[in-house]
């Protein structure tokens, strides 16, 4: 292994990155077969911030230095991307509870549709990020796409 802290950065941002699909796929295995998973979502959402916070801290600790972290936040249009995406995963789960869904009543609804312009963010980071094999980046936007236009009608209903 040449390089352990890119390693561990980029385990991190896999599992982040699955975790995201997963949680957004959700929805669509429910309607799609027997299996009650939407119980599930929440969980699955707040690993997925769990792994993006330990990517993002892996980040600034083992590939940047702490105090160059905004600076360079603002030089590379990746990891601006990147941290908006961190940003609105941060805002959903402190909102995940009952107790906010009350609070914001529809405004939680469109807080939390937040999480498709996440994936879209989390997309682009990850292809200005790739120097080589686009394979799995590809994947993604496929799986990620494919959710998207099943979800269109809705989308559209938040988005007016």
């Amino acid at each position: 292994m040449p390089d352990p802290a890119k390693y561990v950065t980029l385990a991190f941002a896999d599992a982040a990155v699955i975790m995201l699909g997963l949680t957004l796929a959700i929805s669509t295995l429910q309607r799609r077969s027997f299996l009650n998973l939407v119980r599930f979502r929440r969980m699955f959402g707040l690993w997925t911030f769990a792994y993006a916070t330990l990517h993002a801290l892996a980040v600034l600790t083992l590939l940047w230095e702490w105090r160059d972290g905004l600076e360079t936040l603002f030089r590379r249009p990746y990891a601006l991307l990147g941290g908006l995406a961190w940003v609105i995963l941060a805002a959903m789960a402190l909102t995940s509870t009952k107790g906010w869904q009350k609070r914001l009543k529809k405004n939680w609804i469109r807080l939390h549709a937040m999480v498709y312009i996440a994936g879209l963010l989390v997309l682009v980071h990850w292809y200005w990020l790739t120097r080589a094999d686009y394979g799995l980046p590809v994947l993604a936007t496929v799986i990620y796409l494919g959710l998207m236009v099943e979800r269109r009608q809705k989308l559209a209903r938040l988005l007016a």
